[in-house]
């Protein structure tokens, strides 16, 4: 469990960096494509700059948010693991509340993958990297739950074989 919850924490660090990364993307694609759209030609009479640079801010939003819901499934399948395997009431209790906010959070972020006008990327990245500190914070009690719970079986463990040396 220990190697789980330290692989989500090193995940939790990579998920900041990639929502922080899209949504200077998104930004950048949206300054580039106001300035195509400012400086273009009077006399063009197509729009093809505007719509391609339009298509583009959709697929840095829908890519962003498809990347986002892997990570969130990750952290759902991690605290349903967490359920079931560590038997510490505050890990069950975190492990709770993770699923709600981790299952909830993908519930929101199929918004963007589902109509990628409506919200755009870095008005949404706030909202991932609230949810990412979240998650870094509960995969750190976690981690602590982990090894305390470790240590507890081993030393249980070594009682017993005491105990079983003595009678």
């Amino acid at each position: 469990m220990k190697v789980l919850y330290i692989c989500a924490l090193v995940l939790t660090i990579v998920f900041g960096v990639i929502v922080v990364q899209y949504a200077n993307e998104y930004s950048e694609a949206r300054w580039a494509s106001f300035f195509n759209d400012y400086y273009s030609d009077d006399y063009s009479y197509g729009y093809s700059s505007y719509d391609s640079s339009r298509y583009e801010l959709h697929g840095i939003t829908t890519e962003g948010s498809v990347i986002s819901l892997l990570f969130l499934a990750f952290y759902i399948l991690m605290y349903s693991f967490t359920l079931k395997n560590i038997k510490r009431m505050t890990a069950k209790v975190i492990s709770i509340i993770g699923l709600c906010v981790s299952g909830l959070a993908f519930i929101i972020t199929l918004l963007p993958v589902g109509d990628p006008g409506a919200v755009s990327f870095d008005e949404f990245a706030p909202f991932l990297i609230f949810i990412q500190l979240i998650m870094l914070a509960f995969c750190i009690v976690n981690l602590i739950q982990a090894v305390r719970n470790e240590n507890a079986m081993a030393s249980t463990q070594a009682n017993q074989s005491i105990v079983d040396d003595v009678v």
